[in-house]
C-alpha cells in the first residue's frame, strides 16, 4: 500500500510536432503600368527629355480622356522618342510653377525665338552658331526635325489643352492683380485719412495764424503818466 503523502507522477505524453505545410506561394500581381503606355520619361532620365512629363500633366489635367486614345498615345511616344535621339546636346526643361500654363505646349510661330518656337528645350550648342555656318543649318535642320516630332500631338491636343491653360493663366494672373487692386485701394484710403488730417491740422493753423493776426491789428496798452 503506497504512502498516501507521497506525490504522484503523471506520465507525460510529448505531442509530436507536425510538420509545418509549405506555404503556398502568392501570385505576383503584374505591375500595373499607371502611365497607361505613355513612355513618360523618370525624373532621372535624359536631360532632352525633362519637359515631356509636363506635356504628359497638362493633358491629364486638362482633359484626360486624350490619355485612353491610342493616336494621342502613339504621338507623344514619337516624339519622346525624337528627343532621345538628342540626348548629350539638347536640354530640355520643366516650366517654373508660376509659368506652367503659359510655356511649354504652345507653338508660337511668330516667336521672337526662330527655332524650337515655345518649347521647353534647346541645344548646348547654340551660342556657338556664329562662330561657324554649319552649326547654323545643323540648328535649323534639327529643330524643325523635333518641332515636326511635336506637331502631330500638338494638333490632337492643342483644342482641349491649350484654351484650359489659357483660363488658368488668366485665372492666376487676375487674382494677383485683383489683390494688388486691393492692396493699392487700402492704401490710397489711408493716404486720405492721413490727408485729413492734415487738412484739418492745416486749417486750425490757419486759424491761429488769423487770429494771431487780428490780435496784432489792435494797439498795445500804452503806459500812462499822470
Amino acid at each position: 500500500m503506497s504512502d498516501t503523502n507521497e506525490p504522484t507522477t503523471k506520465k507525460v505524453t510529448k505531442v509530436s510536432k507536425t510538420s509545418k505545410e509549405p506555404k503556398e506561394k502568392k501570385e505576383k500581381k503584374p505591375k500595373k503600368d499607371k502611365y497607361n503606355s505613355f513612355k513618360v520619361p523618370s525624373k532621372s532620365g535624359p536631360r532632352s527629355t525633362k519637359g515631356v512629363r509636363h506635356i504628359y500633366d497638362m493633358i491629364k489635367e486638362a482633359a484626360p480622356t486624350l490619355l485612353e486614345r491610342d493616336d494621342v498615345r502613339n504621338a507623344f511616344n514619337n516624339f519622346v522618342a525624337c528627343l532621345e535621339k538628342y540626348e548629350g546636346t539638347l536640354t530640355s526643361w520643366a516650366p517654373s510653377r508660376s509659368s506652367k500654363y503659359e510655356t511649354g505646349i504652345k507653338i508660337i510661330e511668330k516667336d521672337t525665338y526662330p527655332y524650337l518656337k515655345g518649347l521647353c528645350c534647346r541645344f548646348n550648342y547654340e551660342y556657338d552658331i556664329w562662330k561657324d555656318n554649319n552649326l547654323k543649318t545643323r540648328l535649323k535642320d534639327e529643330s524643325n526635325d523635333i518641332l515636326n516630332a511635336y506637331r502631330p500631338l500638338y494638333d490632337l491636343i492643342k483644342r482641349d489643352v491649350v484654351p484650359y491653360m489659357e483660363i488658368k493663366q488668366w485665372e492666376i494672373k487676375s487674382k494677383k492683380e485683383i489683390q494688388i487692386c486691393h492692396d493699392m485701394i487700402e492704401k490710397l484710403e489711408r493716404d486720405i485719412k492721413t490727408f485729413e488730417d492734415c487738412i484739418t491740422r492745416t486749417r486750425k493753423s490757419i486759424c491761429d495764424y488769423a487770429q494771431k493776426a487780428l490780435n496784432l491789428q489792435n494797439p498795445p496798452k500804452v503806459t500812462s503818466f499822470d
